[in-house]
């Protein structure tokens, strides 16, 4: 929204000039520098906003294929790894998925970042110090952070350096802490996607009250 200041109306006096009117304009544009700008909007508390996609970039996926075998993590944080993999297993197993480790004919390799994206800094009056943020002097810098996992699933027994039959990866914002949390909604939407894309919008929104 545009704020407009009208010039104040005076009496004609005679000895009006358009120098008298300049001379407002510093002090007015200096009233505007000083209005807060528009915060920008965010998700509702408790919620969890991401973005799925999923492809089939193979040869389609194996009809019938239902023995799975998970690949141990290899990530930095084994923690949030191992809580993504083992919302993978229930998800699945409860689809009819069998997981078998001897035998299995699909591999699903389970990938997890979380790196900082953007850095916001805003005036405030500080406060407790909070997870992955940092106060400073009345202002606080803030780093936001992206979460991403990554799944890759490949028929068990190929060859290296083929392409996998499904890929699936779900991107949120939000603090690292808080992935074991959300990981029963991130796999749930991702894995929603598996074994063939539904076509449903890649922006999506769940509340972290419907937790499977």
């Amino acid at each position: 929204m545009r704020t407009v200041f009208p010039w104040p109306k005076h009496p004609h006096s005679g000895n009006e000039s358009p120098a008298s009117g300049r001379s407002l304009l510093p002090a007015v544009a200096f009233f505007l520098f000083l209005l807060p700008f528009p915060a920008a909007a965010a998700e509702p508390p408790g919620t969890v906003a991401m973005t799925v996609h999923a492809q089939v970039p193979g040869n389609g996926f194996p009809e019938g294929a239902t023995r799975f075998l998970i690949l141990p993590s290899a990530g930095d944080d084994a923690a949030a790894e191992r809580s993504l993999a083992g919302n993978a297993v229930r998800i699945l197993e409860n689809r009819g998925y069998v997981r078998d480790e001897t035998r299995p004919e699909i591999t699903l390799d389970v990938s997890y970042e979380c790196l900082p994206v953007r850095i916001e800094t805003a005036a405030g009056a500080g406060g407790a110090l909070q997870d992955e943020r940092l106060y400073i002097k009345g202002s606080f810098t803030e780093t936001r952070f992206s979460r991403k996992v990554v799944i890759r699933v490949f028929r068990s027994g190929s060859e290296t350096g083929m392409p996998p039959l499904w890929r699936g990866e779900v991107e949120s914002g939000g603090s690292c802490g808080e992935t074991i949390q959300d990981a029963p909604l991130l796999l749930d939407e991702l894995l929603g996607e598996f074994p063939r894309p539904t076509g449903r919008p890649a922006e999506r929104v769940r509340r972290r009250e419907e937790t499977p």
